[in-house]
């Protein structure tokens, strides 16, 4: 039970961290607006009603219904085995359902663009996601004999 504990005070810090980030970025710059903080890296806030990509944008309540039913599974899966890679999705999945829930929309602000290539926009939660699916997909690839080695499991 000290892992679940642990973890859920860095699930905990995750959210609050992205949560801090959206808001900041949203109060600084203006809707929309394009503000550069590398040649690569920039700051563009936008709404997002939609899933990646804005996939199902017109479908806000349904988006929700089924954010809200991820984050259950992936904090039954956290509990049920507390690893880095759960507490990552649970972080990021909780982080924009409470956008969702509580703004009707998430908000995205990280845009890469690079030689005319842009990158769609993202948040700090989408990062926690990214990493937490790439680090489960390592897990099942590498099998039970290295899982120690890329989630910390024994």
């Amino acid at each position: 039970m000290r892992k679940q504990i642990a973890g859920l005070g860095g699930i905990t810090v995750a959210v609050v961290a992205d949560l801090w980030s959206k808001t900041t970025v949203f109060q600084l710059y203006p809707f929309a607006y394009k503000t550069g903080v590398f040649a690569v890296l920039y700051f563009l806030p936008v709404y997002n009603t939609g899933a990646a990509w804005s996939i199902g944008a017109s479908q806000g309540s349904l988006v929700t219904g089924a954010s809200l039913a991820l984050c259950m599974f992936t904090l039954f899966e956290f509990f049920r085995r507390p690893t880095l890679v759960w507490a990552l999705i649970c972080a990021g999945g909780l982080a924009n359902t409470c956008d969702r829930i509580l703004i009707g929309a998430v908000r995205d602000f990280i845009a890469l663009s690079y030689g005319g290539y842009t990158f769609p926009i993202f948040n700090l939660a989408d990062c926690y996601l990214s990493l937490g699916i790439f680090l489960l997909l390592c897990q099942q690839y590498l099998g039970n004999a290295h899982r120690h080695i890329v989630l910390g499991d024994r």
